[in-house]
């Protein structure tokens, strides 16, 4: 009986694919920027704004809603493959229900439902205006100190990139929106700042897709979803490192 087919996830090959996406969806937005302000076209029939980053419900808010889905596949895969080896497991499942509830958050702006409650709750101003990023920033804060222990055992590449990943995000979504909070012009630089934030956003979902296919790689020997052809139940197991390469290799 013929073994029967795999597909193999390169890390490396994975995360180009997704750079080049997200540096197309950037350059379109730029172009769509230049001929609104520069050359003075309208709307350019209605193509800026379906790739305009300041924008909601078009092209980059999909790809980033993609970006989180993936990311909540891998940590799910981390959850399991850490429970099959009786490691710390919670703590990916959290993760997981975390990036599912931000990417429903991306996709409709549930956010800024809590903005003007807040702000006018607790008078704030200036870089504050935008006050969601204060319980979203407290949430983020908790769940960090509960992750820092099982972030801290991980290999090194694997906190590095995980680490890396984090602080582009939230140099994004919170502190590049927190920056905005002082210019709220609706003109070429609030939406330069715009542009920064959500590229911010996207490199640390990408950036999070590879810390978490290098943590399968690296911390747990490779992961794999079996579907036997003649049972109805699947499994999922983990590799010895000895078979990782079958499953994921490194770029």
């Amino acid at each position: 009986m013929r073994n029967p087919p795999t597909a193999t996830l390169h890390p490396g090959k994975v995360v180009r694919i997704l750079v080049v996406v997200a540096v197309l969806l950037l350059l379109a937005n730029l172009v769509g920027l230049w001929m609104i302000y520069v050359l003075g076209y309208a709307d350019v029939y209605g193509l800026a704004q379906l790739f305009d980053f300041d924008t909601e419900q078009n092209v980059p808010t999909y790809y980033s809603g993609c970006l989180f889905l993936l990311n909540v596949l891998l940590l799910l895969s981390v959850r399991q493959a850490a429970k099959i080896l009786s490691k710390p497991s919670v703590i990916w499942l959290m993760l997981a229900v975390l990036f599912l509830f931000l990417g429903f958050d991306e996709l409709f702006a549930v956010h800024e439902l809590l903005g003007r409650p807040v702000r006018e709750a607790w008078n704030l101003s200036g870089i504050f205006f935008f006050a969601w990023v204060l319980p979203y920033g407290a949430a983020v804060l908790l769940l960090a100190m509960l992750f820092l222990p099982v972030w801290w055992r991980l290999n090194q590449r694997s906190r590095f990139w995980l680490g890396m990943s984090a602080a582009t995000y939230l140099a994004g979504a919170l502190g590049m929106e927190m920056i905005g909070g002082l210019y709220r012009q609706p003109d070429l630089l609030f939406l330069s700042l715009t542009t920064i934030e959500e590229s911010l956003e996207l490199a640390g979902l990408i950036m999070l897709t590879y810390s978490l296919l290098l943590l399968l790689q690296l911390e747990y020997g490779g992961f794999a979803v079996e579907i036997p052809a003649n049972h109805e139940e699947m499994s999922i197991k983990t590799h010895s490192p000895s078979e990782k390469d079958r499953v994921i290799r490194a770029a």
